[in-house]
């Protein structure tokens, strides 16, 4: 939009209600009163700000230019040129600004009309909530139906658990018992066969000695066998040899008798 389109059209009026507006300071709320074809505040008009305070009197192009404290009617045929003194610049300056109030309050309109389509949604959506919610207690109803039947259903199971339980608690305990029999009876033979091999142990070494023993002793009488063989042998030659002796003496003996009878 350029000055010459933007200044063509200021002159035309007409009149809002609760219109969202800017003004040059930033403060937001809703303006009831005369505008141009722009919707900018150009006349008599009222600004309700956002945080409170009420203002009235004469707009143009924008901005307050007269500001009534207490009486609500401002003559509507003042002369709008009351800054007709204002130098060149200052009203390129001002047109400047006019436009970026009129951009920010387009956006601003834009952003309101925006909220009321939300505001349209929020409600659509709050219907579709309450209607989503009486679905949820119904399902909220029926499954609490089921909590109770499964709660049933569980405290069956537990009581059946509790008595398995106790069942399994029994049986452990004779397990436990027989157990501990088992245990002392193996202990008891653990004990009757160590003292066993402990006898057969012992057993074995006097055996181990007796042997040992008369292993000497038969060496002995070995040895003693060996030296009365040796001895009885040394007496059968010496006796043999007697007994050649003798008998060669016999047999000479012999011959001389013979020789002596036949001379």
């Amino acid at each position: 939009m350029n000055s010459s389109q933007y200044n063509a059209n200021t002159d035309v009026q007409k009149e809002v209600h609760g219109m969202p507006w800017i003004d040059s300071d930033g403060d937001t709320g809703l303006y009831s009163g005369d505008v141009n074809s722009f919707n900018i505040p150009n006349g008599v008009g009222q600004m309700k700000y956002d945080d409170g305070p009420l203002v009235k009197g004469r707009w143009k192009e924008g901005e307050m230019v007269i500001e009534e404290e207490e009486d609500t009617d401002i003559n509507r045929q003042q002369s709008p040129n009351t800054n007709n003194a204002a130098s060149s610049d200052d009203e390129e300056s001002k047109q400047r600004t006019l436009q970026q109030f009129h951009e920010r309050n387009q956006q601003f309109l834009q952003s309101t009309q925006n909220g009321q389509y939300q505001q349209q949604q929020s409600q659509e959506e709050e219907d579709n909530h309450l209607v989503e919610m009486e679905q949820l207690h119904q399902e909220i109803y029926h499954l609490q139906e089921q909590v109770g039947q499964l709660s049933n259903g569980l405290r069956i199971t537990q009581d059946t658990h509790q008595l398995s339980k106790d069942q399994s608690r029994a049986e452990l305990t004779m397990l436990h018992t027989e157990l501990d029999r088992q245990n002392s009876r193996h202990e008891q033979i653990v004990a009757s066969l160590r003292n066993r091999l402990v006898e057969s142990e012992m057993a074995r070494m006097k055996m181990q000695e007796q042997l040992s023993s008369r292993m000497e002793e038969d060496a002995q009488r070995d040895e003693e066998l060996k030296a009365r063989w040796k001895e009885m042998t040394t007496r059968v030659l010496e006796d043999k040899k007697w007994v050649d002796e003798q008998m060669n003496y016999w047999k000479e003996s012999m011959e001389e008798h013979r020789r002596r009878l036949s001379g």
